[in-house]
């Protein structure tokens, strides 16, 4: 679940935002910090889909959408878990099963594979 605070960002332009504060995602076994000063596109939609799912930077999925960018980034976890989080994100986000089953489909069949990732660097830490 994301800590209470607003999402604030800056348009850097060219589709892209930085953060202006962290962004937190919390549960009962994962902590994580997204820094002041992230930068990402939010969710990576063609603009075909926009109508359907959203604009990209809209505020009903940025949030989720960074979080995603940030892990993917970072490589904490395997992708599979990456993804998953992002559907959780997105319900916790108030998007709707549909709404959230389809970004989830979309970047389980078209984002990144991995399973082996890096151990944690301290450059980006998980808050404690």
């Amino acid at each position: 679940m994301f800590g209470p605070d607003p999402l604030r960002v800056e348009f850097r332009g060219r589709g892209r935002v930085a953060l202006l504060a962290p962004l937190q995602w919390r549960t009962s076994t994962t902590r994580i910090t997204v820094p002041l000063g992230f930068e990402t596109d939010g969710a990576t939609i063609p603009a075909i889909l926009w109508p359907l799912v959203g604009h990209p930077l809209s505020g009903s999925i940025l949030k989720a959408a960074t979080l995603h960018d940030y892990e993917l980034t970072t490589r904490h976890a395997p992708s599979a878990v990456i993804h998953r989080r992002f559907y959780e994100a997105l319900r916790t986000s108030g998007v709707g099963r549909v709404r959230s089953a389809l970004f989830y489909v979309g970047v389980r069949w078209f984002g990144p594979r991995f399973r082996h990732y890096p151990p944690l660097r301290r450059s980006h830490p998980v808050a404690p």
